[in-house]
Parts: structure tokens; sequence; C-alpha cells
């Protein structure tokens, strides 16, 4: 498909903190992968390999990842914001590098979309931007935009079908030539409503795919749940036993989940190096990733996500709830609804944050950490092992000194 694509990866409105307060919103993890990872592969996946990406806040931690996009077969360049333009003002501080029909999308958000589709319906209308919108009766967003049976956007009139933005456009290059330069602009709540104002027509393009907003930490996890469940889908067999139960609507899936670790059973994934005890018990959907230590009598899942270098101390008990990388789960800690970043503990329904300060309960894993607890499994089983060896010499000892010493107290009368 011969388009440019420009993701929206500047993190400008700062959502989900405290999480993003050490990386960007674009880096937070579906499934052990930065959540921008699902644009780049939707781009990649219908034949769109010129993206540009827009950086602003912890750029380079984006950059460093992404780096130049060999790894997924497209070619990405970087533009570098030194100030907050919005979404707009972002597409005009990189409109040098936009030479064609040119999609976007926001780099902190999931989108399935089918953009053949999308822009099939852009050139019938023949306009300069085409809105990527989504039922507002299927998410609990009230409606901030209706379309027309006619396809043209309404912002003040309940007139036609109410939608919600999604954040993802398709633009022409000319639609940026009249935007003033250096300015904060907005595309839904600035620039529609000023194209509209001027009688200049804005077309919707409703799409059918999953989206998520991530939003709220509950948006988050549910991400999780749907990415884990639509591999499970996409990894069946025929046969019904091989399906991990689920309470997700396949309508709500995602056509093509990318997993990159092991399938070890229905609904279970497991990364590389790690050490498990045989004793822990997966319940499906279940992923873990790479390098992690996961003690004896262990509970996961189901709907969890165990992310890089974390560690599960013994008979602690993890339910829907995401684990990121490098964190440490104390011993006989339950996490249910929870997601765990070193020792910021979040519930997902409440969308409360509390930084836990006992290191024995949550904290972060470091390397160090990690090598402890092992030589001190590696000891507690080393001495029990000794004991074990000894025990025959030690009653033979006693024996001994109970035949040659005799009765150690006597009665007295």
């Amino acid at each position: 498909m011969k388009m440019q694509a420009i993701i929206l990866a500047t993190g400008e409105k700062g959502k989900l903190a405290p999480l993003t307060t050490t990386m960007p919103s674009p880096m937070l993890p579906i499934a052990n992968r930065p959540v921008m990872s699902f644009a780049v592969e939707l781009l990649a996946r219908q034949g769109i390999k010129d993206i540009l990406v827009s950086l602003y806040a912890q750029g380079g931690s984006i950059e460093s990842y992404f780096a130049g996009g060999g790894r997924w077969g497209v070619t990405l360049q970087y533009s570098l914001q030194q100030t907050k333009w919005g979404s707009a003002g972002a597409l005009k501080w990189a409109a040098g590098a936009l030479r064609e029909t040119a999609v976007v999308l926001p780099a902190d958000a999931v989108i399935d979309l089918d953009i053949a589709a999308a822009r099939r319906v852009h050139q019938a209308h023949g306009q300069a931007l085409t809105a990527i919108l989504y039922d507002a009766g299927e998410t609990p967003q009230p409606p901030t935009v209706w379309l027309a049976e006619d396809g043209r956007l309404c912002l003040d009139s309940k007139q036609g079908a109410p939608c919600v933005f999604t954040g993802a456009y398709i633009i022409e290059p000319q639609l940026l030539t009249a935007m003033p330069t250096h300015t904060h602009i907005e595309i839904d709540t600035d620039l529609i409503p000023a194209l509209l104002a001027e009688g200049i027509p804005v077309y919707g393009y409703k799409m059918a795919g999953y989206w998520n907003p991530l939003e709220t930490f509950g948006q988050l996890q549910f991400a999780q749940k749907t990415f884990l469940h639509s591999a499970a889908q996409a990894h069946a067999n025929d046969s019904a036993a091989d399906r991990p139960d689920t309470a997700v609507n396949t309508r709500g899936l995602l056509r093509t989940p990318v997993v990159e670790s092991v399938k070890m059973g229905p609904g279970i994934w497991v990364g590389k190096k790690n050490v498990i005890h045989p004793t822990v018990r997966l319940q499906p959907p279940v992923y873990i990733g790479d390098d992690c230590r996961i003690g004896h009598h262990v509970e996961l899942g189901p709907n969890t996500v165990i992310g890089s270098h974390v560690i599960i101390d013994n008979e602690a008990t993890i339910r829907d709830s995401a684990i990121f990388d490098y964190s440490y789960v104390g011993q006989l800690v339950e996490v249910n609804q929870r997601i765990v970043n070193k020792s910021v503990l979040i519930d997902v329904e409440s969308e409360e944050s509390t930084e836990v300060t006992d290191a024995f309960l949550l904290s972060e894993a470091s390397p160090t950490y990690a090598g402890d607890l092992i030589r001190r499994n590696i000891d507690s089983v080393t001495a029990f092992l000794l004991l074990i060896w000894s025990l025959p010499v030690t009653v033979l000892l006693a024996l001994l000194l109970k035949l040659t010493a005799g009765n150690t107290f006597r009665a007295v009368s």
C-alpha cells in the first residue's frame, strides 16, 4: 500500500502516572512488549513501510528500542520535538517529511484498524482529513462526535451515530499548509472544529476492529487480558479442549497477536532462561517473560502477565494482574487485579497507586538480589542434603556413646 505513516509517540498527555514517570506511555508493556509495537506491526502487515515517529517526552528510550525499524521490515525516522505542540502541531512540525497520503496512529493505544478500508472511504470523499472513529455504544466513554448518514462529522448536533475519536486519522499533506507553526493544536478539539466552522466538511470512518485507548489502569489491564485471549484463540487447535476458558467476547479480540515466547501449553507462554520450580501452578492464560525466578508452590493465572527479570518468591499468588520487568513479589504475597512495577502497587479497579516500602513484600529485583536469592536457595538445599547424608553417622555415634557411657542419669531413691 503506497502510503506514509506517522506515529504520535510524544506522550504529551502524561496519562497513567506513576507508571509514566519512569517510562514514556508508548513503552508501556502489553504482554511484555511496548504498546507502540502494535502500531508498527499493524503498519508492516498492511504494507506501509515508510514510518515517521514524533517524539517528545522520554523519546530516547523509544528510539533506542525501535531503532531503524529493521526488525519489523520497515523504515523508522524520528521527529524530535522540544515543546508540546499537540497532535495537529506534531503533524505540522513533521510536515516537511510528509509527501503523500498518510495514516496517523497513536503510539500509546491499541488499535486494530483496517487501513485499506479506511483509505477507500477517505478517497471516496475527496477531503484532506478523515477521522477514524469508534462506536460510543461499545465504550464507557461519552460520545465526542456524531457521524451523519453521509459520513460527515457533527460536533454540535446529536444527529447521527454517537462516536468517539480514536486518535487515528488519514490526512493529505495539503491539510498542514494553512496551519500556523509553533502553535499547540489538537486535531479533535482544535483543528476539526475550525474546519467545520469554515464550512469545510470533515468525514469519518467507523472502525470495526479492536480499540483500547489505555486511558486508565483498568483499560491497561484489560488490554493484557485481551491480548492473552487473542493469542490463545489464534494458537488454539481445532479441539475445544485446547482452548482456555475465556470471558472475553471473540469479537473484541486482536486479529493477529504476536507472541515472542514459546507456547508451553494451551494459553501458556514462557520466555527464555527462566528458573521455575516444578510445583508452580499455572492457570491459563499466562505469559512469563525472560530470565525470571519463580519459587515453589507459586500460583499464576488466569489473565496474568509476568515481565522479564522478575522474581516471584515462594507460595505467592498472582491472578488477573501484570508484573512489570525487574519486580520482586515476596513470599506468601497475594496479588489480585493489580499492576506491580517494582515497589509500586496499582489497583486497577479503584485506579489508586501505592508505594510499598517493605522490601519483603514488593521491591526492585536487581541482578544482585536475584543472585542472592539463588544462593540462599542453594544453601538451603545443600544444608538439607548434608543433614540427610550425615544422619546415619549421627545415629551410629549416638548408639556408641550410649553403649560406652552407660546411663547418664541415676535414679535417686
